[in-house]
């Protein structure tokens, strides 16, 4: 374990501490997202501005004495009457970090949408995916 700094005491099995020099059992797989890191005490005075990250798709991890406690992430499993399945699921795969969820407040007024020019000639889906197949 850490022998080299302390006596281990500390360290547990999947667990590492910052001030080792040595990490054991550190993940094999990476995520590309990056978490944030917050205290309990921290949390407690600024939950609502953790919360509005949350919301938005950030994964906050909680610790207490360097330790993580708790992980907050929007839920990835229905509750009953609250969440959908289709919400739900979304939820899951863009934690795994497969799709990234629109932020609110990007997009365009549907109104500035209805001013894009369309197409003069009528689009043939056939023809359209014979073309993108052949690149």
């Amino acid at each position: 374990m850490c022998e080299d700094v302390h006596s281990g005491a500390n360290c547990q099995g999947n667990y590492f501490r910052l001030d080792c020099k040595i990490l054991t059992n550190v993940a094999k797989i990476a995520t590309l997202s990056a978490m944030k890191v917050v205290g309990t005490k921290v949390l407690k005075d600024n939950l609502s501005k953790y919360l509005r990250m949350v919301r938005e798709g950030e994964t906050i991890l909680v610790t207490d004495r360097d330790e993580v406690i708790a992980e907050i992430h929007r839920p990835v499993h229905p509750v009953g009457g609250r969440v959908s399945r289709w919400d739900a699921f979304i939820n899951d795969v863009a934690r795994k970090g497969s799709i990234t969820r629109a932020r609110a407040g990007n997009a365009p007024p549907f109104a500035l949408l209805l001013k894009i020019p369309r197409p003069e000639v009528p689009i043939v889906l056939d023809d359209l995916l014979d073309l993108i197949k052949a690149d």
